[in-house]
């Protein structure tokens, strides 16, 4: 029998699970609205439980410290209830990694958008004196307003304090970096890395680190078996450019990386030179991204009123929340040969 409540809060969809939790669209009876409420899943083993309630307690302390727009707001964390379970505020919009599942192509504009706003959400982490350490698709979400938010802060480590070894197990193979799968001191320069990594997937559809399971990757990340893809040839990247690029960001070395994300951004930014004159002007370098693309943008609404919630509809209420995403059908997305059609 399928959960229908943790605490107070009634479940009305479950968003995500992996072996260490589980996020939940819920409804919060007493304040009459919707949130997200993350907790460890009942099937997580005894031996794994604590580091699910260590990463759920990290997330909490350092999630109430950080002050910004990209990042969400944490309302309460019950750590001794049965579940454990963190509440915090509904991000109305998609996760990139549904994105990149459906259909068609993200064309450049659409990609240096999100690329832009997951930078912004870093260095306001990283000015605040944190290390993000899970920069992935599924971590990012594409609000209605198309603003990027960054979520789960669930491996965050305080610069100060990221002597504290992160297990394997809480890694994601494919953007962690090298120091991190090794276990070393790690520093804003770990998240350059996996940003670049991220760069280069939505850039080629492609891992720089690939292997058939996650050991091989691990594997692979330990000894720089870096393969960089060619990009999709509507990104008009200069090929050479792209590589000497992303092998400098992914480099076994956090010396040889760029050594901040604004540094990697500004050096991507530049490399597309028949774009340049009408590539993020210095003054709205946050917002350009998607103006020349008016509605083809716009996330599916999730509107529900409080009048209108109660216990019978509650299913229903989350199906109706899995349409399809407007800006990704085949009339709103061109194919790859017409992707960049909004720049001509």
């Amino acid at each position: 029998m399928s959960q229908k409540a943790i605490g107070k809060y009634e479940i009305i969809e479950t968003l995500q699970e992996s072996p260490l939790s589980a996020v939940h669209r819920c409804w919060d009876p007493d304040m009459r609205r919707r949130v997200v409420v993350k907790t460890i899943p009942e099937s997580v083993s005894e031996g794994w439980y604590w580091l699910a309630l260590e990463n759920l307690e990290n997330e909490a302390r350092i999630g109430v410290q950080v002050s910004h727009p990209t990042f969400l707001t944490y309302f309460t964390c019950e750590s001794t209830q049965n579940p454990p379970h963190l509440v915090m505020e509904e991000v109305k919009g998609r996760s990139l990694s549904w994105i990149l599942e459906q259909p068609g192509f993200l064309c450049l504009e659409e990609v240096m958008h999100i690329l832009e706003g997951v930078a912004i959400a870093v260095s306001a982490l990283h000015g605040q004196g944190f290390i993000h350490c899970d920069i992935t698709p599924g971590n990012i979400m594409i609000q209605e307003d198309q603003k990027i938010r960054l979520i789960d802060l669930g491996l965050a480590r305080s610069i100060e304090g990221s002597a504290k070894r992160l297990h394997e197990k809480q890694a994601t193979p494919e953007f962690a970096s090298p120091e991190q799968i090794s276990h070393q001191k790690l520093d804003i320069r770990s998240d350059v890395f996996s940003f670049a990594a991220l760069a280069h997937f939505l850039f080629t559809g492609e891992s720089p680190y690939r292997g058939s399971n996650s050991e091989e990757v691990l594997e692979q990340r330990k000894y720089e078996s870096l393969v960089i893809s060619e990009p999709f040839p509507e990104m008009r990247f200069e090929e050479e450019g792209f590589r000497q690029l992303f092998t400098k960001a992914l480099s076994l070395s956090p010396r040889s990386r760029p050594q901040t994300i604004d540094d990697f951004l500004s050096s991507l930014i530049a490399l597309p030179k028949s774009l340049e004159d009408n590539f993020f002007p210095d003054e709205e370098r946050t917002i350009i991204a998607f103006s020349k693309m008016g509605k083809t943008m716009k996330i599916p609404d999730f509107k529900e009123s409080a009048e209108d919630h109660n216990e019978e509809e509650t299913e229903e209420s989350a199906k109706n929340t899995e349409e399809p995403c407007p800006f990704l059908s085949s009339k709103n997305r061109p194919v790859k040969t017409e992707a960049l059609k909004f720049l001509q």
